[in-house]
């Protein structure tokens, strides 16, 4: 899959994803969206039924959770830059996200996806695009943008890679790309500016 394997490093995140980012370069950029399910409440601090984080070069930007039910902010220059339209159509989006979490036993489902892009020599590069599925902390599927189609590391995984390869628009996710390479790219612009403004 071509994924780093670890776990994330967050206050509000108890350590139960099993996904890590890769350093990049200066020039190389990245922004990835991870989605975290548990189909039962385990009460424990810190652990919730859903979680939503977003990561800009491995900083995180925003963070939602089933309890609090509000995509919050966790960069200054996100609360500056961003209107509040924005929030509140994220907050509704990550409601829907956590609404279609629901399954029998306990067990942890977790989605990233985004991008990483390039921005050497002045132009912004796509290098590539992800979108990967993790189950009970296991890789279950993942989309291979070179060759168009998802990809299934288990057996149990084989019946959904077969129809999403029918069902599933390579058009939507090529579309997600595209956005998400620019969606970086002026989020870089935004955060600097704010960083020269605070400086």
């Amino acid at each position: 899959v071509g994924v780093c394997l670890g776990c994330i490093q967050s206050v509000e995140l108890l350590c139960f994803l099993n996904w890590a980012f890769c350093v990049l370069s200066p020039e190389r950029h990245s922004l990835y969206y991870i989605y975290s399910a548990l189909n039962k409440d385990v009460s424990l601090p810190g652990i919730y039924e859903f979680t939503a984080l977003g990561l800009l070069d491995d900083r995180e930007i925003d963070y939602y959770n089933s309890k609090e039910q509000k995509k919050i902010p966790k960069q200054n220059w996100m609360m500056e830059k961003m209107r509040e339209d924005y929030w509140e159509k994220g907050t509704q989006s990550r409601k829907i996200k956590a609404f279609l979490s629901s399954i029998s036993d306990l067990h942890v489902l977790q989605w990233r996806h985004g991008c990483e892009i390039d921005e050497s020599n002045g132009t912004v590069k796509f290098l590539r695009g992800i979108s990967e599925y993790s189950y009970d902390g296991s890789d279950f599927l993942s989309f291979d943008f070179e060759n168009m189609r998802w990809i299934a590391p288990v057996p149990a995984a084989e019946p959904s890679k077969r129809k999403w390869n029918k069902t599933i628009g390579f058009r939507f996710l090529l579309v997600n790309i595209h956005t998400c390479k620019h969606t970086v790219s002026d989020w870089l612009t935004a955060q600097r500016g704010s960083e020269v403004n605070n400086s």
